[in-house]
C-alpha cells in the first residue's frame, strides 16, 4: 500500500458537503458491475475498477465501478454509503479522482493507479458523490 491519496484544497467545503449528504440515503439496485455488497475477503476488487469500503482495510459493504460515474447516488451503480473508509483503485494506468459533488465538482482527493488506502479515519468526514480516471 503506497498511501499515495492527495486531498484536494477544496476540503473544507468537502466536510460541509459530507454534513449536508448525511440526509441523504441513497438506495442499493442491480447492475453489471457490483453495487453496495458484503465483502467476502478484505480488499477484493477486480482489476481495471475502482472500489470502496465502509469500513477501513478494505472490509465492510463495498461498491464497484469499472467506469467514471457522475451521481453515486442516481447513477447505474448505487452504494448506500457515502462516506467510504477505504478505497483501492485497481486500474494500473490512470489516476481515479474522488469529488464531493456530482458531475465531478469539487475533487477532495486522487488515488494513484494500484493504490489502496484507508479515508475518513480522522475527525474530518467527507462524503463522494461522483469520480473519474
Amino acid at each position: 500500500m503506497r498511501n499515495s491519496l492527495k486531498l484536494s484544497s477544496s476540503m473544507g467545503v468537502a466536510v460541509a458537503i459530507a454534513t449536508l449528504s448525511t440526509l441523504a440515503n441513497p438506495v442499493s439496485t442491480a447492475s453489471a458491475s457490483t453495487p453496495d455488497s458484503e465483502s467476502v475477503q478484505a480488499w477484493s476488487c477486480s482489476n481495471g475498477s475502482l472500489c470502496v469500503y465502509s469500513k477501513a482495510n478494505g472490509r465492510g459493504k463495498k461498491c464497484q465501478w469499472n467506469v467514471k460515474d457522475p451521481n453515486w447516488a442516481g447513477g447505474n451503480i448505487r452504494c448506500s454509503f457515502s462516506i467510504p473508509r477505504s478505497v483501492w483503485n485497481r486500474k494500473s494506468s490512470s489516476s481515479v479522482k474522488l469529488y464531493g459533488v456530482t458531475n465531478y465538482r469539487s475533487k477532495i482527493f486522487t488515488v494513484a493507479p494500484d493504490d489502496r488506502t484507508n479515508v475518513n479515519g480522522g475527525s474530518g468526514r467527507f462524503a463522494i458523490r461522483s469520480h473519474k480516471w
